[in-house]
């Protein structure tokens, strides 16, 4: 008897092999995530944000490699209070759409984009993507840093609802992956904490350095970003699709802009479920 309990407690811990990717034609995953920021530029001033986005991804067609598939917000809801402004959104409120930042944020709200996944790794890309300019100076340099946290792209959006645990990981085991693009350097350290019932437990400790030069309305930006944080993840093993995450982080670095040197220090945190 004591055989048999301790195999089926190895089986248990040990039962996290590489699942690739496995969803049907036809499968929607709805993302719902709240966020928060609390942000200090020094003489600047400070600037708090939060709100919540409504994301579904929806699986289109697959062959023996990739899923092709749509991101889509659906909602939208934000306020922001800083810098002597107070600006505020709700996709589902008809007075906001005619606001500046209702403008802005609106159009992005049920805008369609087309993806493919692969099915090994759940690495996502964005298909028929328009080509950003050679001579594009105004994109916002922030863009690349946050798209590097998985928080701003339809290939981002993609990837938080997928995760992919490495072969015969069992619980204690650690791994680890980094990349780095257009100057920004990502390392992340993963643990399997705990599986039960195919339902996967990992922890995500990530550091992102930015260093980002970009000239934005005839003006030349640089920012140099720390940024450090850690999640936790629950995933089914089975599918590979994350169920729940939550992640608390912080930011440190300057931004140099026409001459000045500003501090930047932030505190976040967000939490997104999964259905």
């Amino acid at each position: 008897m004591k055989k048999i309990v301790l195999l089926s407690f190895c089986f248990a811990t040990a039962f996290a092999n590489a699942q690739n990717v496995k969803l049907d034609a036809g499968k929607k995953i709805t993302t719902v995530s709240n966020f928060s920021m609390d942000m200090d530029m020094g003489m600047a001033g400070q600037m708090k944000s939060s709100g919540s986005t409504t994301n579904v991804l929806s699986i289109t067609g697959m062959d023996d490699k990739n899923y092709t598939a749509t991101t889509t917000v659906v909602k939208l809801k934000s306020t922001s209070d800083g810098m002597g402004k107070n600006i505020s959104y709700d996709s589902d409120n008809k007075e906001d759409q005619t606001s500046d930042a209702g403008k802005e944020l609106g159009k992005e709200i049920g805008k369609v984009k087309t993806i493919s996944i692969d099915k090994t790794s759940g690495k996502a890309t964005e298909t028929n993507k328009p080509a950003i300019a050679a001579d594009a100076t105004d994109e916002n340099p922030m863009k690349d840093l946050m798209s590097s946290m998985n928080s701003a792209s339809a290939e981002g959006s993609a990837q938080q609802a997928i995760f992919v645990i490495p072969a015969n990981k069992k619980a204690g085991d650690k791994w680890s992956d980094s990349s780095s693009i257009n100057g920004i350097k990502t390392n992340n350290v993963y643990e399997l904490i705990s599986i039960l019932n195919n339902m996967a437990n990992i922890s995500q400790k990530g550091t992102v350095l930015a260093s980002i030069s970009k000239e934005i309305q005839g003006m030349q930006m640089d920012i140099n970003i720390n940024t450090t944080a850690t999640s936790t993840l629950m995933i089914d093993s089975k599918t590979s699709l994350v169920k729940k995450r939550t992640l608390t982080g912080s930011m440190d670095g300057t931004l140099e802009v026409a001459g000045q040197s500003l501090p930047i220090t932030a505190k976040m945190t967000s939490e997104s479920t999964f259905d």
